[in-house]
This record gives structure tokens, sequence and C-alpha cells, in this order.
């Protein structure tokens, strides 16, 4: 096998060297070389804000235009955010690496700033100190909270009106939230001694203000129903006896209008036991239909008595206990020139390596039990019975999931995962075992009806109402197991899948090249794409909201992929109709993504010899070039990258590429 690659490449070596005149690029050059990083296209298709990532970290955020070939360039600038009216844009301003170096030696605080610029005129504002920002849903107000004076969690907050240039400012604000329904900003403010706390609501349409609730304790983790102008939010409650805080659920229905609903879940009230909290660490979510809010529950985490620390810290010392610290003067002494031990202990039945535990120890400090406040009697129903295991509220909030991998627990040790799935009545409580030993679980369809999975060689449904399952590609004469992987195990993943059109249509899965559409009820199904014959890859590609299901009336984008040629495009599936190829070509294309309000497409395309660029258009086919990265590249000997067909001691058919890249010492390397 090496001695293909390296006859192959030899054939290229003196070509290289004949043509080389530049200099390769030295390490005194690293440090200007660029990145290229996220990007965000305004609703409206006309402006792509994307990042660009240098080594010497002078970072920078670029705007371009697709009607223009100018760039706007901010310097240190991240976090693009467009009104959604795509007038105006909103970014953070950090500071350069120097600035960064001087404040720390000086031992001052790093923060950011505000930039907001009209993308009409090109005006632009600076704000100092800003630590977040969030544009309201119409697009009209832009709310700023700077950082907190220091030892306190509350700031100020700047509510900028963009069209008419006004501003209000709020005092002690420690978090707010805009609903996506209108622009309603609910937020907390926290004063000193707590006597001024509150929940307040501010109605940019009329300028109103109002205090929904007020108290000594601290509000956080707001909650607006999606759609909707209902409003959730966590009031702590501290009880001496535990070192973690616990809270009260307060929801409003109709927040804004007169005949507003004011619930409050109390725990104990409401029968939770004292053993356990609402947690800060699972943000109250709503229902879509309002009648139900899930919270997170948590075993609470025990305040330590006098007498335990007392003990401790007598025994600490190698004293008996009741005997003086300084009847053994030397004792503290020599535990203190003792080396801790680094030894770790591993037992036999943990289910996760020390290493992992110890990696995801702030993780597993934050996880809770899913658990669901029905708003209707106020019933409370605990969902979630597993701190380690996954729970999922299914569509329609009437039933949910959780996972169970106690069964299998040397599997999961050991790289064989399986785990049964409990399906739970979400109003009752009532649980039954709905799945036994599965490993490859996708979780809920379209309109949480059904249950689907994965069984080595089929996809399967299961029916919610009824239990019955479904085998869902069982009459599909294809096979949807990853044909490339190469892990030794008891069983072959799939090939992936796309997920659950709406109204669970069809469920769309990959073979090797394809997409297919599965029929729910198991009579078949049938291949979107024909990319088996050419060896090209066919993926669905999201460019849209898909949380209610893939809406299969409109086009559907493809990414592609020629295995054979290593050729990278698109392609776009209307319905009713056949896949159209957009572009296939001998470059990287990749990152896909759809403006909100018209059919506005950003992508990027790179290759060996030419560094990534985004490149925005009505679609692939007619997109433009809107970045230049690495503008320079061509000042130096860059090298160049073939692809090597050649076959194996057995026979079979292999490919390497192969990049020759030339040195400082004007040779080439072979790699």
């Amino acid at each position: 096998m090496l001695r293909v690659v390296r006859a192959a490449a030899f054939c290229f070596v003196p070509a290289l060297l004949a043509a080389q005149t530049k200099q390769p690029v030295a390490p005194k050059d690293y440090g200007k070389w660029e990145s290229l990083g996220a990007a965000t296209v305004s609703p409206n298709g006309q402006w792509l804000a994307y990042a660009v990532n240098r080594v010497n970290e002078e970072n920078e955020l670029r705007l371009g235009n697709g009607s223009s070939d100018s760039t706007i360039v901010v310097l240190h600038g991240s976090g693009p955010v467009f009104t959604a009216d795509s007038k105006w844009i909103a970014y953070a301003i950090g500071a350069g690496p120097a600035e960064r170096d001087r404040l720390t030696r000086e031992k001052k605080p790093i923060r950011d700033s505000a930039g907001v610029r009209n993308l009409m005129s090109g005006k632009t504002e600076l704000f100092p100190e800003v630590q977040s920002f969030r544009c309201s849903a119409d697009g009209r107000f832009l709310a700023m909270r700077r950082y907190r004076v220091e030892g306190k969690r509350m700031a100020e907050m700047i509510v900028l009106d963009l069209g008419q240039g006004t501003r209000l400012t709020f005092g002690n604000v420690s978090e707010f939230a805009w609903a996506d329904a209108r622009p309603l900003l609910a937020f907390a403010v926290e004063t000193e001694g707590g006597t001024g706390n509150a929940t307040q609501l501010w109605d940019g349409s009329s300028g109103a203000l109002r205090v929904l609730d007020a108290s000594p304790s601290l509000y956080r983790a707001f909650a607006w129903r999606s759609k909707g102008e209902d409003l959730a939010v966590l009031r702590t409650r501290v009880d001496a006896a535990f070192r973690d805080t616990a809270h009260v659920v307060i929801a409003w229905l109709r927040v804004s209008t007169p005949t507003q609903q004011r619930k409050e879940l109390d725990p104990i009230a409401a029968g939770i036991s004292k053993d356990m909290r609402i947690a800060e660490h699972r943000r109250p979510e709503w229902a879509k239909d309002g009648s139900v809010v899930f919270v997170g529950l948590r075993p609470r985490d025990r305040a330590r008595g006098r007498t335990d620390s007392t003990l401790a810290a007598s025994s600490g010392n190698g004293a008996p206990n009741g005997a003086s610290s300084g009847s053994q003067p030397n004792a503290r002494a020599g535990a203190d020139s003792i080396k801790p031990s680094d030894v770790q202990v591993w037992h036999v039945n943990d289910v996760r390596m020390m290493a992992m535990q110890k990696q995801q120890e702030q993780q597993d400090l934050q996880r809770t039990l899913l658990t669901a406040w029905h708003l209707g009697d106020g019933k409370v129903v605990q969902i979630g019975t597993d701190l380690l295991e996954t729970t999922r509220v299914l569509e329609g909030a009437k039933y949910a999931t959780e996972t169970d991998r106690r069964a299998y627990a040397w599997g999961t040790k050991f790289g064989r995962p399986y785990s049964d799935v409990w399906l739970i009545d979400v109003k009752s409580g009532e649980r039954k075992k709905a799945l036994e030993k599965v490993r490859y679980f996708g979780g809920g369809s379209a309109t949480g009806k059904r249950l689907f999975w994965y069984d080595g060689k089929d996809y399967w449904s299961y029916d919610v109402a009824t239990g019955t399952r479904t085998n869902l590609s069982g009459k599909v004469q294809a096979s949807f197991a990853n044909a490339d992987w190469d892990t030794p195990g008891d069983m072959v993943p799939p090939s992936g899948y796309a997920g659950w059109t709406k109204g669970d249509a069809a469920l769309l899965v990959y073979d090797e090249h394809d997409v297919w559409s599965l029929a729910p009820d198991g009579s078949g199904g049938r291949k979107l794409s024909d990319g088996a014959a050419e060896r090209v890859v066919h993926r669905y590609v999201r460019t849209g909201d898909d949380a209610e299901g893939i809406d299969a009336s409109k086009p559907l984008y493809f990414s592609l992929y020629a295995k054979g040629l290593k050729k990278y495009g698109f392609a776009r599936l209307a319905a009713g109709r056949s896949v159209e190829r957009l572009t296939l070509e001998d470059a990287r294309l990749g990152r896909l993504t759809k403006a909100d309000s018209v059919e506005a497409y950003a992508f990027t395309r790179e290759r060996f010899d030419d560094s990534p660029d985004w490149f925005v258009g009505p679609g692939p086919r007619a997109a433009k070039q809107i970045s230049k990265t690495n503008p320079f590249q061509s000042d130096y000997a860059w090298g160049r990258s073939e692809l090597v067909d050649f076959k194996s001691s057995t026979g079979r058919a292999l490919q390497a590429a192969l990049s020759i890249r030339p040195t400082t010492t004007r040779r080439a390397s072979i790699q």
C-alpha cells in the first residue's frame, strides 16, 4: 500500500519544485492566518454576518451584502443578532489580546461592549460594558443588560427603541426575557436587603409597566410560552436546614390582559417530599396549549450541622475525640507534609469510568427529574425517576418517555449499550414498559403518537395509544445499516434518519446513498433520491424549523457527497418531482442555511488550495461569494492535493489523499 502511494507521490515532485518560486509559509506568518467561523443570514437574505478568527486572536466580525461588494468589518465583534425586519444588527465587541493582557496585569475586569448598526443608513452606536442583549420579536426594541456591580447580581438594563432612538433605563435587573408573540419584556428586580425584589412586566406597545409579584425572594428562570402571552418564573425559598435553594413556581396566563390568571406551585402545599426541591437547573417549559408547565425536581442537600463540622475538624488533626489540638502540636505539620495520594480506586460496579465521572461531575450536579404541573387542577406528576436517565416529553404533552439502562449495565460499560423505554402518562403518572433492550431509540414522532427505533436491520414504530408495533422497513428492498462501520460489536448502527414529516405522514431514513420515505403503516416505502448508481450520498439538510415535522409540501434540500470522486454539492426535491442536482463540485461544500423570510441560502466552499468562504444567493446554483479569507494565500507556495486510487493486497479498491507541501528549504514534503 505504501509503495503505491510513494510511487504516485514522486511523480509530482519535479513539477512542484520547478514551479516553486514563492516562499512557503514561515512561523512568523502564522499569526495572520484566518479560519472561517459561524454565520447568520438576515431574515430578508440580503446580509450575512460571519466570524473570521485569526491565530493571533485579532478576530473580526464581517458584514457582507449580497447586492454589493463592500464588507463592513468589526474588530473583535461576535454574537451578531439581526432584528426581525432586517433593518438593524446588534453584536458584542470584545477586547483584543493586548488589551486583555493589560487588564489582567492591572487586575481589572475584562468586559464587552455592544454595537448597534442601522443597516439602511450605516449609522452605528456603541454601548460600553454590556454583558447581554436581546431583540424583541418584532424587531422594534433592543434590551441590553450591563455588567453587574462588583459583588452584586443586579445591573442596569437599557431598552432601546431602534426606530425612535429613545431609550428607557431600568435599575437593579438580574434577568430578563422577551415574549415571542409581541414586545412584552419580563424582568427580575433585585435590591439591597430584598425589600424591592419583584418580577415586572413592561409592554412595549403601550409603555405600561406593572409589578407581577413582589417579595424578599429572588426571581429567576423566566419562561414564555411559545407564540403566547403566558409566563412562568421561579421564586426562591431558602431553608436553613439545607445548603441548596428551593423554588416556588409562579405562572401567569394571558399576563398582559386584564383577565390574567395567576397560578402558584408551592412544593410543600402540593405534597412534594420535603427532601426534594424545584431546582433552577431546569428552566420551566410550557406545553404548547398552555395547560402544563414542566419543571425539574432534585434531591435536597442538607446543611452540615454544627456537631458534624466540629467533629470533622477535631478528628482531622489526628487527635482523639475530645482532645485539644494543642496536645499534639506536630500532628498538623506532619499531616501537611504528606503528599495526598493520587491513586484512583475504581469500583467493579461503576458503569462510567472514573475519568468520565470526574468530567461529567458538574453536569451530574445539575440533573433534574422531569415533573409536570397541571395548571387546571394544580396536580403535580413526577415523570422522571432516575437522574442519570433521559426523559423526554412527546409532542402534544400527553405522554413522556424515560430510558432505563439498569438491566444492561455490563453492555453500557463495555460499549454495547441497551435500554428499556418506559411510557409515562403525563396526567396520571401511570407508567408502562413500551420497549425492551433497544439500542438505537429515535424518540417520538412529529405528532407524539408513535415511538420509533432501529433494531440492527429494520426501523420499527410503536403506537402510543394501542401498543401496536409496526415494521416500517420490512417490505423495503434496501439495507439501512451503516456500510462504512468497521468497529467490532454485536450490532451495526443505522446510516441515519432525517425524521418524521408533518402529521406522521412518513419517516425519512437513509441507506448507504439515498433517502427513503417509509410509510407509517408498514406497507412499504419509496426512494426519494437516486444516488446509488453514481455512488453519490444524499442526506437531508435542515434549513428551517422542523420541530413539528419536516414539511414535505415545500422543497427539501439534500447535501451530496460523491464517494469515489470526493466531490460535494447540493440537490433539491420539490413536491411531486424528482431530485434536481444543483451543484456537485471538486470542493467541499457545507453549512447550508436559509434566511427566515425569503428563499435565500448561505453555504461554505473550500479546497486544499482555497480556504473556506461563504456564498449567498437564491440557491446554491446562483450563489455569490461573500467572504474572502486569507487573500494573501496566493503569495505563498502552498502545495497541492491529489486523489489516488489503488488496491490492497487482497484486491480491495481503496483511495488515498496525497498531499504535497513545500518546505522552508524549497523541498517538497509528502504526506
